[in-house]
């Protein structure tokens, strides 16, 4: 694990997120010098490989499933129409909740990216 030595009154003040009225900078004279913009790269890196290791879980699981079924459906010996449709319909309700799910999800890191990125204009 990486240790990152940070200044973040100073890095505000270096910034101008903090007022002249809160006095100079301390220590340090540019953004860079205070460690908040490297503490910035490894937190996003950190934070995409894991995000990057769930979907590759979640993706192998669902491919887990598919197989699975396959196997089911082809040692049931075929199905009647009427089971083929009970399993579209259940397949659909749970694709369609597994979307819902999905988009709210997408929906949150929009909203939390659009933050860091009007934090970070200010």
């Amino acid at each position: 694990m990486r240790v990152h030595c940070v200044s973040a009154t100073d890095f505000l003040k270096v910034a101008r997120i903090k007022t002249q009225s809160d006095g100079k900078s301390a220590t340090f004279e540019s953004e860079e010098e205070t460690g908040i913009p490297e503490l910035r790269v490894a937190v996003h890196e950190t934070t995409a490989q894991r995000r990057e290791r769930a979907a590759r879980d979640a993706l192998r699981e669902t491919a887990y499933l598919v197989d699975e079924i396959e196997v089911h459906l082809g040692s049931a010996g075929g199905l009647s129409a009427t089971a083929s449709a009970q399993c579209q319909a259940g397949f659909d309700a749970q694709l369609a909740e597994l979307r819902s799910r999905c988009e709210a999800s997408c929906s949150d890191l929009a909203w939390a990216l659009r933050r860091e990125v009007d934090v970070g204009l200010v």
